[in-house]
């Protein structure tokens, strides 16, 4: 019977890794997609001081993120539905009219098979939402950028790109 157990439980494991395998696919489709066929790589193993800096978003809305050495963030004109007060945006448009907020925080870059993962804790009395997290690309120039899905809960598959805030680097502004 405990043989029986083990399968299963091997058996989940590759249907597991195989799902993962999926969905690390599809965001690699979802972003030839979003970037029009560019050549972009998911960052894995992206270290810490390859993310300290400022980050600027390349849509017209103002949106600074600057994530210092130390683990703390600081956000400006963020939008406010943008994963901090409500996940209520669909899209970049509808980020345009929202309230724009400043707030601290925190971050750490994910690790193992999140490596290419950035994860913001956004200060609770600013941002009830409490973060949001953003991939990590590398071109094939080896620029960095980060992208934070807007819609909450959207399959990498079906995502377009007015569904996606893209920063990257201020020094490349």
């Amino acid at each position: 019977m405990a043989a029986l157990v083990d399968c299963d439980g091997a058996a989940r494991g590759i249907r597991m890794r195989r799902i993962a395998r999926r969905r690390v696919a599809a965001l690699i489709l979802a972003s030839t997609l979003l970037t029009g066929c560019a050549a972009q790589d998911l960052a894995f193993g992206v270290s810490s001081g390859e993310l300290v800096g400022s980050w600027v978003e390349a849509d017209g809305l103002g949106t600074d993120l600057t994530l210092s050495g130390d683990g703390t963030l600081y956000a400006s004109e963020w939008p406010a539905s943008l994963h901090c007060v409500s996940d209520g945006a669909r899209d970049l448009a509808a980020l345009e009219d929202d309230e724009a907020l400043a707030f601290d925080g925190t971050w750490r870059p994910g690790s193992g098979s999140l490596g290419y993962v950035v994860m913001m804790v956004f200060d609770d009395t600013v941002c009830a939402r409490g973060g949001t997290q953003a991939t990590v690309w590398r071109n094939g120039d080896g620029a960095l950028s980060l992208r934070i899905t807007i819609p909450v809960g959207v399959d990498p598959d079906v995502l377009e790109r007015d569904q996606v805030l893209l920063l990257h680097p201020a020094e490349l502004d």
